[in-house]
């Protein structure tokens, strides 16, 4: 299912059943089907020194929107 799955690797946004919404990037699908997602975390003390790291989140379900190039990049996934 991986080597076929084309939103691995993409950045996209998964809307939660509680209406919520986590943007990141498609990483892995879990041998129970459940989507992986890198998102950009930060915290107050890294955050005001401009740190940040990839934090990797599992989301069972959602609906998942591929997103444009231009979205990830305001977003600040990936590098203009």
């Amino acid at each position: 299912y991986r080597a076929a799955c084309s939103t691995l690797g993409r950045p996209v946004d998964v809307h939660l059943p509680g209406g919520d919404v986590v943007r990141g990037r498609a990483e892995d699908v879990t041998e129970q089907g459940e989507l992986v997602v890198a998102t950009v975390r930060t915290d107050g003390e890294l955050g005001a020194a401009g740190g940040s790291w990839w934090e990797r989140q599992v989301f069972a379900a959602g609906d998942v929107v591929h997103l444009r190039l231009a979205d990830a990049t305001e977003s600040g996934m990936i590098d203009p």
